[in-house]
């Protein structure tokens, strides 16, 4: 991210509260101040995706902040964007959701798999295409092993 001192200036640097989606709660401060964010023609950075990164092994935390930035930011938003987050943040809860029920299974870990998806499962309902779900319970309750392709991705 690249930003200008105005930008700062007017909305604070990165909360240093905000432990796992501090670059998320900056683009909504910045959104709300009214600043307009804008991607660059070509990537000049990048990402690698690993188990060890703070995102991957902490994913029901980075769930739970996210959650939290929402709702922090949310009166904010008009009616139709506040609807359009909520949905966007539904389907991305449930496919953390999905990554950690079967990062335990492939770990061999059924019960915690188990129980995270007790009690996060409002956010399984929000999966596409539905039989993600009952493939999500099948899983879970009878075989104890994540399909090939979530082992394929790892």
């Amino acid at each position: 991210m690249f930003w200008s001192r105005r930008l700062v200036e007017k909305i604070g640097w990165l909360d240093e509260g905000t432990h796992l989606c501090f670059d998320l709660d900056f683009w909504a401060r910045s959104l709300v101040a009214g600043f307009t964010l804008l991607p660059l023609e070509k990537p000049i950075a990048c990402f690698r995706k690993h188990t060890a990164s703070k995102t991957s092994s902490q994913l029901e935390e980075t769930i739970t902040e996210t959650l939290a930035i929402f709702r922090r930011h949310s009166a904010n938003l008009s009616p139709p964007e506040r609807r359009q987050s909520a949905a966007w943040l539904r389907e991305y809860a449930a496919e953390v959701l999905l990554h950690i029920v079967y990062g335990h299974l492939s770990e061999g870990r059924k019960a915690q798999a188990w129980d995270i998806l007790r009690r996060q499962w409002r956010s399984a309902l929000a999966l596409r295409p539905r039989r993600l779900i009952c493939g999500l319970l099948y899983r879970v309750l009878i075989s104890g092993h994540p399909p090939s392709w979530f082992l394929a991705d790892r």
